[in-house]
């Protein structure tokens, strides 16, 4: 029978609990278990190389920020921490997405080019483009700042007449 990978990593993470966890209640019954533990698994050799890697390398965890950043934008507007599109940018650039970017670019669809100024401005490019579709609409809403205007002047002369 052929067990999913998410409950063969549960069953050898039960075979090598750590000592002192409480069981059954008896302390020294728990603790005579706990002091070595063996996990076997019994599979078809083809697919011996295939859990071996699983089992010992660890398995990448990847944000899925980016399909759910109106949610997250939308809270942090709420509170004021986000006022603008580039605080919405700033704000992203303190998460895991950001992260991951770095680390795994390929796997959110960023084209990575071989100069160091040409990947920073693809990350920034995908960042700036992931912050616009939240923020218009409610730019237009006046809930903040326009992304396409820029901020008014303070001076006087600045303003228009």
């Amino acid at each position: 029978m052929d067990y999913p990978i998410p409950d063969l990593l549960q069953m050898t993470g039960f075979a090598n609990r750590p000592p002192g966890l409480p069981g059954s209640g008896n302390q020294d019954q728990d603790e005579d278990q706990d002091r070595a533990s063996t996990c076997v698994i019994l599979c078809h050799a083809p697919k011996k190389d295939f859990l071996v890697k699983f089992l010992r390398d660890p398995l990448p965890v990847e944000s899925h920020l980016n399909l759910f950043l109106h949610d997250h934008l939308n809270a942090e507007i709420v509170t004021k921490t986000v006022e603008s599109k580039q605080d919405a940018v700033d704000y992203i650039t303190w998460t895991f997405l950001y992260r991951r970017l770095t680390q795994n670019a390929n796997y959110y669809n960023i084209q990575v080019r071989r100069a160091a100024w040409q990947s920073c401005y693809s990350l920034y490019a995908f960042i700036s483009q992931a912050a616009r579709p939240p923020v218009v609409p409610l730019a237009r809403l006046r809930l903040m700042a326009d992304p396409d205007r820029p901020p008014p002047c303070p001076l006087p002369h600045c303003r228009p007449r």
